[in-house]
């Protein structure tokens, strides 16, 4: 008995169970059901990238958005504006009592005024002592006394100026006014309410673009999407819609 390759066996098996099935069929008495046609429909198969698409619910934000606050403390004496409120760039926002800001000007005033009176009175001094050294009437010794009050006296008088002007800027500084064009989405004073310097005060969103900001799953970006357009629609109005672009993605 010969043994046959493996192919030849499996061919033969084949050839066995279509013979055993034909005689089988010859057998029954019954007739085979007749099938009623089907309609079929030819479609192109192609290979395509399968891209899934995910609903987020997020929130409008400006692209631009400004936290004022005012640069010195004080107890706000004015509130022109309220959340919801249209401000052009410069309009007031609100404003301190200037009573306290105005008493630290005259008093910087006051002290200019006798720096520069010493300073004057030590000049004179300084030159009288320069004619008396060039006579020969005076010491070395004093004329440098006259020229190192003198010099003294010019820096006081300095130091006094500066904080004039330091005054000045605070006291201009009592008004808070809006840096951009835009709405008003937060307010944090009310009158008569005592604010510290760098506290914030009012949130302005500034006109222009605004983003659709989304909370997302770092599984959708292992690779980058082929369409960076994304549908945007009212939540509550879903017929409100449009078209954004993936403007920045941000990892925390």
């Amino acid at each position: 008995m010969r043994t046959l390759p493996h192919a030849a066996a499996a061919c033969r098996i084949i050839a066995c169970l279509t013979l055993s099935s034909t005689s089988l069929t010859a057998c029954s008495d019954e007739a085979a059901p007749a099938h009623p046609p089907q309609i079929v429909r030819a479609i192109a198969v192609e290979l395509t990238d399968h891209t899934p698409t995910v609903t987020l619910t997020g929130e409008i934000r400006p692209q631009v958005e400004s936290v004022q606050a005012f640069r010195v403390g004080g107890r706000v004496a004015c509130r022109a504006v309220d959340v919801g409120d249209h401000v052009q760039a410069g309009q007031l926002l609100a404003s301190l009592d200037p009573a306290e800001l105005q008493t630290s000007v005259t008093s910087a005033k006051a002290a200019v005024d006798a720096a520069r009176a010493q300073h004057s009175q030590a000049a004179s001094a300084f030159a009288r002592q320069k004619a008396l050294l060039a006579g020969g009437i005076t010491t070395r010794r004093a004329y440098d006394q006259a020229d190192e009050a003198m010099r003294t006296t010019r820096a006081a008088l300095d130091h006094a100026e500066a904080q004039l002007d330091a005054a000045r800027d605070q006291l201009a500084h009592a008004e808070l006014r809006a840096p951009i064009a835009g709405i008003v989405t937060a307010r944090n004073v009310e009158v008569g309410q005592v604010v510290q310097a760098a506290q914030p005060v009012f949130t302005v969103a500034g006109d222009g673009p605004r983003d659709a900001v989304f909370s997302v799953n770092e599984s959708i970006f292992s690779r980058e999407p082929e369409e960076p357009s994304v549908a945007v629609a009212l939540v509550s109005n879903p017929d409100v819609r449009t078209t954004g672009t993936v403007r920045e993605v941000r990892r925390r």
